[in-house]
């Protein structure tokens, strides 16, 4: 697997065929001596019983190495990935503001621990700011948002792969910002829909998962969108 250990969810999975190759190699040791002198056949500790119900002590001694690897990162369990020190969570920020909450895509790009014990998740920020009376701008930077004053939520969309970051921030930059769409309280494209920090926030994920930046998993994340209203 490329050097990747295996995610800690399949040790379960495997755990009943674990036990049934202990068994048969048992019997393959006990059955035949001389296979059993193979220092391949030796290194194997004969096991003396093999239940998924009551796994052997080599078992789950094997079976909790697994579960302390750090496959699964950020505090959604959803964020599996195959190998969790070469890729990042992303996730769909939400602050509070006025009249709508503001919302933007963090990269998770380091885990500190703090000196409360507590621990501190900072990355990369990419958003549009602005509003649309004046046209909005593309912003990318470093956060920790559970640091900011206004900050809601964040949901988990999907993980990115570390050789794939520059290209994540390539498409977000490639997703054109907010225009102007307000001359006062007039629409200037009253056909059109209204494209805010929401939307551009949005149509960047879906563009992030058609290029295969973004991995998701079946349990798709969660959005929580605000109601969509017709004035700035």
């Amino acid at each position: 697997m490329g050097g990747c250990e295996l995610p800690r969810l399949w040790a379960v999975d495997l755990l009943p065929y674990l036990c049934c190759a202990y068994k048969k190699v048992s019997r393959l040791r006990k059955a035949n001596p001389q296979v059993a002198q193979s220092p391949a056949i030796r290194a194997i500790p004969l096991s003396n019983s093999c239940t998924q119900e009551r796994p052997t002590d080599h078992l789950s001694t094997l079976t909790t190495s697994i579960r302390r690897q750090p496959h699964i990162t950020g505090d959604n369990p959803h964020s599996l990935s195959a190998c969790a020190t070469m890729s990042y969570n992303v996730y769909r920020v939400t602050y509070i503001a006025m009249p709508r909450d503001h919302h933007a895509l963090f990269v998770e790009t380091n885990t500190d621990q703090s000196s409360t014990g507590g621990k501190k998740k900072s990355g990369l920020l990419l958003h549009v700011i602005g509003n649309i009376l004046e046209g909005m701008e593309f912003e990318q930077k470093p956060a920790t948002p559970e640091a900011s004053l206004t900050y809601a939520s964040k949901s988990f969309v999907g993980w990115v792969a570390a050789e794939d970051l520059d290209r994540l921030i390539s498409i977000c930059t490639s997703n054109p910002p907010p225009q102007k769409q307000f001359e006062l309280d007039t629409r200037l494209f009253p056909n059109e829909p209204l494209r805010r920090c929401q939307e551009w926030t949005s149509e960047t994920v879906d563009m992030l998962v058609a290029n295969g930046v973004l991995q998701q998993f079946a349990a798709a994340a969660t959005e929580e969108e605000s109601a969509v209203d017709e004035q700035p």
